[in-house]
């Protein structure tokens, strides 16, 4: 009688064990941890990528104004072809 009420313990759903528990928390955390990684490294990258696209514009207007349309020219080759 006493082994059957200790399975009973450990089956009741209302009160799961407190490993379970920890485990679901621990894994909400990881994958909130992974969410906001992830979308800092997308937010730094869209960063960086218009600053690419800043420093790209000024040369294009450095070279327009100093009246270097050649250089000007290769350098618009250089876009690919997806920007």
């Amino acid at each position: 009688m006493q082994n059957y009420k200790q399975d009973q313990k450990l089956v009741n759903p209302e009160n799961p064990p407190r490993s379970l528990v920890k485990n679901f928390l621990w894994m909400g955390i990881g994958i909130a941890t992974l969410f906001i990684t992830g979308k800092a490294a997308i937010f730094g990258y869209q960063q960086w990528l218009s600053h690419q696209e800043q420093l790209f514009v000024e040369t294009m207007e450095d070279l327009i104004i100093n009246k270097e349309f050649v250089e000007c020219m290769n350098k618009a080759l250089e876009i690919p072809e997806s920007s």
